[in-house]
């Protein structure tokens, strides 16, 4: 299931830094499972490295 999770994650880093971060929104938030998807959002982050993930953690913000 990791295995899964991380080509996942990538994936959505690769959409990330191709500029659609809406989309790469929508999808984290559509995850039935929950600790799933807090999952994949910090594997996300710490793939984009320190720079980037501040920009994606303020992008995924529930209030945004």
């Amino acid at each position: 299931m990791f295995k899964h999770q991380a080509i996942f994650s990538a994936e959505l880093v690769t959409k990330w830094n191709a500029g659609q971060h809406a989309e790469v929104r929508n999808v984290i938030r559509g995850l039935k499972n929950k600790a799933q998807a807090a999952y994949i959002a910090a594997r996300v982050a710490i793939l984009l490295g320190q720079d980037e993930a501040w920009s994606f953690i303020d992008f995924m913000d529930p209030n945004n």
